[in-house]
């Protein structure tokens, strides 16, 4: 008892010096939503996920911060170095969980049997527990422990929040923006269209290099690298005991293949060839969307069965990692792909929340770059530049969306034409 005594009061003294620092960043939308589950009692076990450097662990650390407020007592502990300690981190929470009000559990996918442990701690104790970890622990979460759990994706900063916790500027609220695009309501995106246009001059450095809270940090690229490559693929794949290291570096290779290409310019055959065998080429592309750095999007012929006969395209969850990986092999961002990937975290992000899927269309030699499924919904959506038009999306027959660079809201015929700026907005 004395040695867990020790690490609870040393992981007592950490969260209250991490509390009083968390406020450096403005609070992310996601803070909002867990703190009013954990503050009003709505949820008991919190599993947080997402890709590497997303803000996670800043999350917790102003969780502390707001409960200290409230008069309560919490505890911050990192998994990572409790899976090191000789005594048990399942007696060590345990103890946390009965003298504290608020458990916080950052990396705890690096402790063994991680969801069996929070399963034990759920049920043996009231205090609300927050657990978090890289995308993998999405992955490791037992059958038990879902049932228990809420669980909440941290997703790489939307253009709203990377103009709120960025630039610092304040963004009014979107309600009813993401519902307007879903109807194609131009009048509606219009009024929206004037509301926020000042934030327009914000645009280029996101399209080129956003996703992350530490943008204006020196450095910022090499460490978005470190966090996708030191410690995604090679410290949770391998040092988590899940993969060997040479996965976790046919895993790096193909980053940088699909880095040097359009999302379409990469076959499955190509990746085979690269990684050792078709098998692994899909296992290597289900670890990229397990942990969230580049996800497929299939071909659509009208029947989900039938898209996944044809090679998928793969799409960076973001901008930076992109833009990153081509610095460091000495070749700038092609201003397309970077259109198509901001276009593609908003597709993505809407299908994460109510459902649904984002295909390419097969077999047309004229075609938009995504059809977007939700809510019951279908939209064929085509992304170029100023001076594009709906040429791609003739003969598809449905809702029909242009995203260029300029030009205003407008719709001509059957197609709604909207700025890649205000499209990236709906979150």
């Amino acid at each position: 008892m004395a040695d867990i005594d020790a690490v609870l009061e040393r992981a007592e003294s950490e969260t209250h010096r991490l509390a009083v620092g968390s406020d450096r960043l403005p609070r992310r939308w996601a803070y909002y939503r867990i703190a009013s589950l954990v503050f009003g009692r709505k949820a008991k076990t919190i599993v947080l996920f997402g890709l590497r450097g997303v803000g996670k662990t800043v999350i917790l650390h102003q969780l502390a911060a707001e409960a200290i407020s409230k008069g309560l007592r919490p505890i911050y502990l990192r998994g990572d170095r409790l899976s090191l300690l000789s005594i048990n981190p399942l007696h060590v929470l345990e103890a946390a969980a009965a003298r504290y009000d608020v458990l916080l559990v950052d990396e705890a996918h690096y402790i063994p049997r991680w969801s069996a442990v929070a399963k034990v701690v759920h049920d043996g104790f009231s205090t609300p527990a927050i657990y978090t970890g890289s995308a993998t622990i999405d992955y490791t979460l037992s059958a038990d422990l879902a049932r228990r759990a809420v669980k909440e994706e941290v997703f790489p900063l939307p253009f709203p929040e990377h103009i709120m916790v960025v630039r610092r500027q304040r963004v009014p609220s979107l309600t009813g923006l993401r519902d307007a695009f879903l109807r194609l309501d131009a009048g509606a995106l219009s009024a929206w269209e004037e509301r926020l246009s000042r934030y327009r001059r914000f645009l280029h450095e996101y399209v080129e290099r956003g996703g992350f809270a530490f943008f204006s940090e020196t450095g910022y690229l090499q460490r978005v690298r470190e966090n996708i490559f030191e410690r995604a693929v090679f410290s949770d794949l391998v040092g988590a005991g899940r993969f060997e290291i040479s996965t976790a570096e046919k895993v790096r290779r193909t980053i940088a293949l699909l880095a040097s290409h359009r999302p379409g310019g990469v076959s499955l055959s190509k990746i085979a060839q690269v990684v050792g065998g078709r098998s692994m080429a899909y296992t290597v592309l289900r670890i990229l969307e397990m942990l969230r750095i580049a996800v497929p999007v299939y071909a659509w012929s009208g029947s989900p069965a039938v898209s996944q006969r044809k090679d998928p395209r793969i799409y960076f969850t973001t901008q930076a990692v992109y833009t990153a990986v081509r610095e460091e092999m000495g070749m700038d961002p092609d201003l397309g792909v970077l259109r198509e990937t901001g276009v593609f975290g908003v597709l993505w992000r809407l299908t994460r929340k109510f459902g649904g899927g984002v295909f390419y269309p097969r077999g047309a030699r004229k075609s938009p770059d995504f059809v977007l499924q939700v809510r019951g919904a279908q939209y064929f959506i085509e992304v170029g530049g100023a001076s594009k038009t709906a040429a791609q999306l003739r003969g598809f027959k449905g809702a029909r969306v242009v995203v260029r660079d300029d030009g205003g809201v407008d719709v001509r015929g059957s197609t709604l034409y909207i700025p890649l700026w205000l499209l990236l907005f709906v979150s």
